[in-house]
């Protein structure tokens, strides 16, 4: 049962973080690409590269991390990264072809953390399952 426990708990996680990144709004891919996951502390800076990850496919495999059961955060050191999950981009006459008038990303009008963290306990009742 332990090891059930265990399975679920990191696929959980992993589907969590793989949905943010994959949500996350595209203009060069350098916001997709500075997604950290990492153990028991947050990650402190920007990636050192500051890659590039238009399709998010390299950031999403970086969960290997998740290993088992712990606290893990998934962490966004860019300047921009609040920005694009609160909408706070140019609104009303300041909205560009990238935005909504309220100030959001085309791509991602409901952020990307906001919207996955509500669907976290559909995805713990299918894992426990």
């Amino acid at each position: 049962m332990e090891v059930d426990i265990e399975d679920a708990a990191r696929t959980t996680f992993i589907e969590l973080f793989t949905s943010i990144i994959k949500d996350t709004p595209v203009d060069k891919g350098r916001l997709r690409g500075n997604w950290q996951t990492t153990r028991n502390t947050p990650a402190a800076t920007k990636t050192s590269s500051v890659q590039k990850d238009e399709t998010g496919q390299a950031t999403s495999q970086a969960h290997s991390v998740v290993t088992k059961p712990d606290l893990y955060y998934l962490t966004n050191n860019m300047p921009y990264a609040e920005t694009a999950e609160y909408g706070t981009w140019g609104t009303g006459a300041g909205a560009t072809h990238k935005t909504t008038r309220d100030g959001f990303s085309i791509q991602a009008p409901y952020g990307m953390v906001r919207k996955n963290i509500k669907r976290l306990q559909s995805i713990l009742r299918r894992e426990s399952r």
